[in-house]
């Protein structure tokens, strides 16, 4: 039987002797020590492992993920700990599953761009579909001028598309290429820095504390040199990745989308140049056309609606379920401290709601643009099909709508309750931030006007 067990089983004995509580007591130390350490290496990690990387599909997020979990484990015991140590490691755990919703937030982000991005090309597969279906109906009149005047006005929309968007990221490949250089010059600064900061200190250790010292400083300084360089590398890493690459793959979307609107408008143009001459063979033509952009559109709908109900769904029930931790984490924290420490506990449990309240909405406007297209869809059953957009009716769409909106509004209104709750002048200024940020929202969840 270990000195712990004895001192659970045989309480009696502990206070009868004097060598027993003592052990009793260097076990209890030793137990908050262990708790402090895991709190300590917990706190470097979990800024370690923060931001989360725009693309969440990296490795690097995958790391992050990985660490996260094991960081919620590693603080999931603290039994033998002080009340502090506890609240510590709660509002810990909070900041850490906030961190593993935002990885499956950014996943799920990533997935609605791609989902508005084929939105917009079905809606132009729409239009396209729409006159190319009036014209069959109109073949038998052997006039398509307005046709032609129409699918011209549109190719003269998308060139200027493609163009505007070839100007664009021509603007933006110079920027790029600049940064990248940059970087790949100030990288290659560091490794020399690094290099001849690592020599001195060797040169330092060989000649001695004393003879070394100056030598030992020198190396000090440069390694210092080398981290601004690299910090400054990272900002500029920073604008790539989320600013200058990201516009100019945006834009090179949709310069592929509008030259392949071109190319079915060119397509259209050039079978209609012979439908005066050869008006059956044209309708045939036009139709198997259709028909392709039917099977297109409807390939595109599938595809939004197995992503939506399957990965898409999961990532946000994931979020959802890591949010709903770190409420709880944080809400037990302040439940077990006081004063400042229990604010900064209903903060953390605010910032978890109002990121419940961020998700909710972006699934809100997700099921909005896709109730716009459902509709577009019903509106011509006789070109797409009565069954074109799924399964889920267009009302069964708009409830879930509705409800995500509500549950927007509901986590956002939870999280200025717990606001309310934190009252020391410290937590004044977050808590005004965060107040008015949460109030934006909801003015914007109702339709207000932003100022």
């Amino acid at each position: 039987m270990n000195v712990a067990h004895q001192c659970l089983v045989l309480p009696l004995c502990c206070i009868a002797t004097t060598i027993i509580p003592a052990q009793c007591e260097d076990a209890d130390a030793r137990r908050r020590d262990e708790v402090q350490a895991v709190i300590t290496s917990a706190s470097r990690e979990l800024r370690e492992a923060t931001p989360i990387p725009l693309d969440p599909n990296q490795e690097q997020a995958a790391q992050a993920r990985q660490k996260l979990t094991a960081l919620v484990a590693s603080l999931s015991d603290t039994s033998g700990s002080e009340p502090g140590q506890k609240a510590a490691a709660s509002l810990l755990a909070a900041g850490a599953h906030r961190s593993l919703a935002a990885i499956a937030l950014a996943q799920a982000e990533w997935i609605e761009a791609d989902h508005r991005m084929i939105r917009t090309s079905v809606h132009g597969m729409i239009n396209t579909a729409s006159r190319l279906d009036a014209l069959v109906q109109g073949l038998e009149a052997i006039n398509t001028d307005t046709e032609q005047a129409q699918l011209t006005r549109d190719r003269d929309e998308a060139q200027e598309q493609l163009h505007e968007n070839g100007q664009q990221m021509a603007d933006l490949d110079g920027p790029i290429g600049e940064l990248t250089k940059k970087n790949r010059d100030d990288q290659a600064e560091v490794e020399r820095l690094r290099t001849e900061a690592n020599g001195l200190r060797r040169e330092a250790a060989d000649r001695g504390r004393a003879a070394g010292f100056t030598m030992y400083e020198q190396a000090v300084q440069l390694g210092r040199q080398a981290d601004r360089i690299e910090y400054e590398i990272a900002l500029r890493e920073i604008e790539l990745r989320y600013e200058q690459q990201p516009q100019h793959n945006i834009a090179q979307a949709r310069a592929e989308h509008a030259q392949a609107q071109i190319d079915a408008i060119d397509d259209a143009l050039s079978s209609l140049g012979d439908l005066v001459q050869t008006s059956a063979q044209q309708a045939e033509t036009t139709r198997a056309m259709l028909t392709e952009f039917r099977n297109a559109i409807g390939a595109a709908i599938r595809e939004l609606n197995q992503t939506a109900s399957g990965p898409l769904k999961q990532l946000y029930d994931r979020a959802a379920t890591q949010l709903e931790s770190a409420v709880a984490k944080a809400n037990a924290a302040a439940k077990s401290v006081k004063g400042d420490r229990a604010d900064a506990a209903r903060i953390e449990a605010a910032r978890a709601r109002q990121n419940l309240g961020r998700m909710h909405w972006s699934v809100a406007q997700g099921l909005d643009d896709h109730i716009a297209l459902r509709q577009r869809l019903a509106a011509a059953p006789t070109v797409f099909g009565a069954d074109s957009g799924g399964a889920e009716s267009i009302a069964e769409l708009d409830a879930a709508r509705e409800a995500a909106s509500e549950q927007a509004e509901a986590a956002y209104t939870d999280a200025l309750d717990i606001l309310g709750q934190a009252s020391g002048r410290t937590a004044r200024r977050d808590v005004e931030s965060l107040t008015n940020s949460i109030n934006q929202a909801l003015a914007a969840l109702s339709g207000e006007p932003i100022d």
